[in-house]
């Protein structure tokens, strides 16, 4: 076609037009698909591949091989068709568009032309593209959250649900619809509905985080803990938008911490029981000797007064012996009561050679019993010291006991404990008491209460003795001896000048 009204009508087609005799040979194409893709009519000429390949030299080349097979059929059947491709503009880049073509006949019904048209189609292609890329993100972004080991769920400002993914609705067995009509009455344990809603309120009206542990229903009517977080999401300009939050089960969890502190509970009440039988085996272990010397000087004392003629002053003597170890049971009662309840202590100025001068004698025939020699060797000349006489003997009588006990299994005549005073700097007096018993491994955990290495001990005598000492602002410890035994030592601060 060459009149010029036939060009000026392709030449003001929107698109890209072209007219082609039967075969495709090039016929027309309107000045547009000229500008479009910077070639002339010559350049669109056919190459020698055939009059259906002008193309080629315009269209991407991922879309030749559909346009040929699309056109070859066109032509087979002479029918009007229609094709996607991309197109090449005179600066190489492409866009895309949707080609129609449509067949002239002539008087007997044969095809002597085709005349098409490429309309422009990238804007609507990219806006496809990336609605499909979207919906396919938020296809997988639907699908990390069902993934989730949690319940995810959204809420508006006003905290209407909006949202849950699959693991919520599979849990309560309800829809979103029928979740929020209800979620509060329903799904929350009635002893936390009231604390739950308090809390969302509070978090709407000060748009601060909610966290709340709670129970909810699920689908077989039983409740499960659960604890929940929500964050608010919020504009450029700070309003709320949405409410995302999660919902993680610490069921077993909180079950579990439960049942931890029930038992907990009853190994501690089960504890203080013991402790109380071990303490009141401790005291009665403490006031033992003094019992048994009162017990011991009652019956001297009557056999003196049975004697005949009766020894009065023999039985005056082991009276005032009886007076003397009552009055010491009863301190270490006095004492070992005032020292749990953490009351003030009875202290006074002391001579801590004649407190061990105290405890030798008390001990004495125990030791004599045991085939054990005492051997001292105190420092003559020591300042006093400010402490609770009573509470000192006890600990140095205690020690002492532990080592005649740890000699008591050992075999050999000789069996030694050594007490020793002396200064220890200027400000503290030390006391060491060794035997030559079986010692023991660890010199730590002897103090520790109920720890003991007697076959029937009670574990709290060290414990008592070093609780004295430290109230005392002292230091108790233990060590092993070269050769046998140990060697318990506590030190005590020199009294004061001004100290009374």
């Amino acid at each position: 076609m060459r009149d010029d009204a036939t060009r000026l009508i392709v030449d003001s087609m929107p698109g890209l037009a072209w007219s082609a005799s039967a075969d495709g040979t090039l016929i027309l194409v309107n000045s547009r698909l000229l500008v479009y893709t910077g070639k002339n009519t010559q350049d669109l000429e056919p190459d020698g591949s055939g009059p259906s390949f002008w193309w080629t030299h315009v269209l991407h080349g991922d879309d030749v091989a559909s346009w040929i097979a699309a056109w070859s059929r066109a032509v087979e059947a002479a029918l009007p068709w229609e094709i996607e491709h991309r197109i090449r503009q005179s600066d190489d880049t492409y866009r895309w568009y949707r080609a129609s073509i449509q067949p002239v006949r002539d008087g007997d019904g044969r095809v002597h032309r085709w005349y098409g048209v490429s309309i422009d189609i990238d804007d609507g292609k990219r806006a496809e593209s990336t609605l499909a890329a979207a919906e396919d993100c938020l296809r997988r972004r639907e699908q990390v959250l069902d993934a989730l080991p949690a319940i995810v769920w959204s809420a508006t400002p006003e905290g209407e649900p909006n949202y849950q993914n699959q693991r919520a609705m599979r849990y309560t067995g309800v829809s979103l619809a029928e979740f929020k009509l209800e979620w509060q009455d329903r799904f929350i344990h009635p002893d936390d509905a009231g604390m739950v809603a308090r809390a969302w309120i509070r978090a709407r009206k000060s748009e601060l985080p909610f966290d709340v542990v709670s129970r909810h229903r699920g689908v077989d009517g039983s409740f499960r803990w659960f604890h929940t977080l929500a964050e608010p999401l919020r504009d450029e300009a700070g309003r709320i938008l949405q409410w995302f939050g999660v919902d993680v089960d610490v069921d077993d969890r909180t079950t579990t911490e439960e049942a931890l502190r029930t038992t907990q509970a009853k190994l501690s009440r089960a504890s203080e029981i013991a402790m109380v039988a071990e303490l009141a085996a401790s005291i009665a272990h403490e006031i033992s000797q003094p019992l048994a010397a009162v017990v011991a000087n009652a019956h001297a004392s009557h056999r003196w007064m049975s004697a005949d003629p009766p020894n009065l002053d023999r039985a005056k003597l082991t009276a005032e012996r009886i007076i003397r170890d009552g009055t010491a049971a009863a301190e270490v009662v006095s004492r070992i009561r005032a020292l749990f309840k953490r009351s003030d202590s009875k202290r006074a100025l002391l001579d801590i050679n004649e407190v061990i001068g105290e405890v030798i004698r008390l001990v004495a025939d125990e030791a004599s019993s045991r085939s054990v020699g005492i051997v001292t060797d105190l420092e003559v000349g020591l300042p006093p010291m400010l402490a609770d006489r009573v509470q000192v003997q006890q600990v140095i009588a205690n020690l002492a006991r532990n080592g005649l006990d740890a000699m008591n299994v050992v075999d050999g005549p000789a069996k030694v404990l050594s007490i020793r005073s002396r200064r220890d700097g200027p400000d503290t007096l030390l006391i060491d008491i060794s035997d030559e018993g079986t010692g023991f491994e660890n010199v730590e955990r002897v103090f520790e209460p109920f720890f003991t290495t007697k076959e029937n001990g009670m574990g709290m005598g060290l414990a008592i003795a070093r609780w004295i000492v430290e109230a005392h602002q002292g230091r108790l410890w233990a060590t092993r001896n070269t050769l046998r035994g140990a060697t318990f030592s506590f030190s005590l601060p020199i009294a004061s000048r001004g100290g009374s």
